[in-house]
């Protein structure tokens, strides 16, 4: 690349950067915060992301000549420069350590490329790699799929009928009644906490959430409906509407790796449902993913596939880039593999790739993945394969 075009990505990659980190966030606080917390909610999924986001635009300064360090002030500058408008950017949160993860991305992205002959172009160690590179992306999509599943404290739990929380919009409706099963869940403490545990943890397909309500106005962000929480008052399960969709959490494992927590939803499930309607919401999880039900209307197949995985990142975006996320998740965690990946191997590393997609959803209660997946796994190992093969032929000093 030369140094025109370098300079041309570094101001392209800039712009994406402020409309990524310079967007108001809604469902978050009004007010805007300074945490200095590295361990607390997500904080594993921001320090991930912050070093992702930046290495395009390490990438791109070491094309335009700066070595590793220059181009990690170059990202700490940008950084404290987001972070600086962010306080007053509503629902927007300013964190130093932000300034430590964005400058590591960058110096990262440098390094890349001033020594890519080390990486691109391995004597002896290729197949090592390959392989490596394939257990790895494999790793991720079984791990994440795993971290998705419920984890149900132990201790006592709470009901709560259209709690009012700072960060989210109240409801106006009201609850008249709810339920986990057998086990009837009032807004107070529950005495069957230890079988409402066993009900949520172990007996999803036999344990519906129902739900009656009367329906309110339709709220402008997330507001809760009904919920369970641990004695810490920390959520467990949440039901809400947001607009005239109904959004459905459950803690997963994933907060313990302080990862995010991506939300089921179900959109248009209030559309026909006036204030003041009596509403009958049931919530399970069935053979073929989450099934929410609305009255007479219902919506099954819910849920997440191994490619949702990137949700454990960044979440919630607009459902209509999911898809399409998923896909260029997919390609870029097959890439590497693609790239070391001898051409005798192709055929071993699809049928290893491919029997991951199709077998562990059944193991782990996610959907089935879709063709477009399978796909997408393909092309990034051809995609990998082809860009390989492109830097192995090009004669490059190291610098």
């Amino acid at each position: 690349m030369s140094r025109r075009r370098a300079r041309v990505a570094a101001a392209l990659i800039t712009v994406i950067i402020l409309g990524a980190t310079l967007v108001p966030t809604s469902g978050t606080p009004d007010r805007n915060l300074v945490s200095l917390e590295l361990t607390g909610y997500r904080g594993l999924a921001d320090a991930i992301t912050n070093v992702l986001l930046f290495i395009p635009l390490g990438v791109a300064l070491a094309g335009c000549g700066l070595a590793a360090r220059k181009a990690a002030g170059v990202g700490a500058l940008l950084s404290l420069l987001v972070e600086l408008v962010q306080l007053a950017i509503p629902g927007r949160y300013t964190s130093p350590w932000d300034l430590l993860f964005n400058a590591a991305g960058a110096a990262l992205g440098a390094v890349l490329v001033l020594h890519a002959n080390a990486w691109a172009k391995p004597l002896r160690a290729r197949r090592a790699l390959s392989v490596a590179a394939l257990l790895a992306a494999l790793l991720v999509l079984v791990g994440g799929g795993v971290l998705l599943r419920p984890a149900v404290p132990y201790g006592d739990l709470y009901g709560q009928w259209t709690a009012v929380f700072e960060n989210m919009t109240a409801y106006s409706g009201r609850v008249t009644n709810a339920e986990v099963g057998p086990v009837r869940i009032p807004s107070r403490r529950v005495r069957q906490y230890v079988r409402l545990r066993r009900l949520l943890v172990d007996s999803a397909d036999s344990a519906p959430i129902r739900v009656d309500f009367v329906a309110g106005e339709a709220p402008e962000g997330l507001a809760p409906i009904f919920g369970i929480f641990d004695e810490r008052g920390q959520e467990v399960v949440l039901v809400g509407a947001t607009g005239r969709d109904i959004v459905y959490r459950y803690r997963m494992l994933a907060r313990t790796a302080r990862l995010d927590e991506p939300d089921i939803r179900y959109e248009g499930a209030l559309e026909d449902v006036p204030a003041e309607t009596p509403v009958r919401l049931q919530i399970g999880h069935e053979a073929n993913g989450w099934c929410i039900a609305v009255n007479e209307r219902a919506q099954c197949g819910l849920g997440f596939t191994l490619g949702d995985t990137w949700a454990l990142l960044v979440h919630p975006l607009p459902t209509r880039l999911a898809g399409g996320l998923s896909i260029l998740w997919l390609i870029a965690l097959f890439t590497p593999a693609g790239f070391w990946m001898r051409e005798s191997d192709a055929l071993l590393f699809l049928a290893v790739g491919g029997g991951v997609l199709a077998i562990a959803p059944t193991l782990l209660m996610l959907l089935t993945t879709p063709v477009t997946q399978f796909l997408a796994a393909a092309a990034g190992l051809a995609f990998g394969h082809i860009a390989g093969r492109m830097a192995r032929r090009t004669e490059r000093p190291d610098t």
